[in-house]
C-alpha cells in the first residue's frame, strides 16, 4: 500500500511539472499585446514614403513599446526565437493578435461610417437649404418677368 501511495505521488508530481514557457522569456499573453502594437506601428512605417525617416520612426515607435511593456528588444528578439521553435504557442499567440486586430478594425470602420453618416446629413441639409433658395430666387425671376412682360396701360 506504501509503494502505491509513493507511486501516486511521484506520478502527480511528475504530471504537474509541465514544461512551460520559461521565465526569460515573455509570457504568451504579454507577447500578444507587445505583437498587436508592433503590427500596428509596422503598418503606419509602410505608408511612410522616405525610407530614412521610416527607420527613425520605427526605432522610435519600438523604443516605446518596448518601454511600455518594460522589455527591451533583446529580449524580444530571444522571445520570437524561442516562440518561432514553439509554432502551436506562436499560433495562439497570433489568434490574440488577429483578435486584437480585428477589434481594432471594427471600432475605427464603426467610427468612420458614423463620421460618415453626419458628413452626409450635413451635405444633403445643404443641398436643400440651396434648392430652396435656388427656387425661391427662381420664383422671383418668374414674377419679376411677369411684372414686365404686363401690358402697360
Amino acid at each position: 500500500m506504501k509503494n502505491f501511495i509513493y507511486t501516486a505521488f511521484l506520478f502527480l508530481f511528475v504530471a504537474g511539472c509541465k514544461p512551460g514557457i520559461p521565465s526569460d522569456i515573455i509570457q504568451p499573453d504579454k507577447m500578444a499585446l507587445v505583437l498587436h502594437d508592433i503590427h500596428i506601428v509596422d503598418a503606419y512605417i509602410t505608408t511612410i514614403p522616405n525610407i530614412d525617416t521610416s527607420r527613425t520612426m520605427a526605432a522610435a515607435y519600438y523604443s516605446g513599446i518596448y518601454k511600455r511593456y518594460e522589455i527591451d528588444s533583446a529580449l524580444y528578439g530571444k522571445s520570437m526565437a524561442y516562440y518561432s521553435q514553439h509554432p502551436k504557442v506562436l499560433d495562439g499567440i497570433y489568434d490574440k493578435v488577429t483578435k486584437g486586430l480585428t477589434k481594432q478594425k471594427n471600432v475605427l470602420v464603426k467610427a468612420d461610417s458614423l463620421v460618415q453618416a453626419k458628413a452626409a446629413k450635413i451635405v444633403k441639409a445643404k443641398f436643400k437649404a440651396d434648392s430652396v433658395k435656388r427656387a425661391d430666387s427662381l420664383k422671383k425671376l418668374l414674377h419679376h418677368n411677369e411684372l414686365n412682360l404686363r401690358p402697360t396701360r
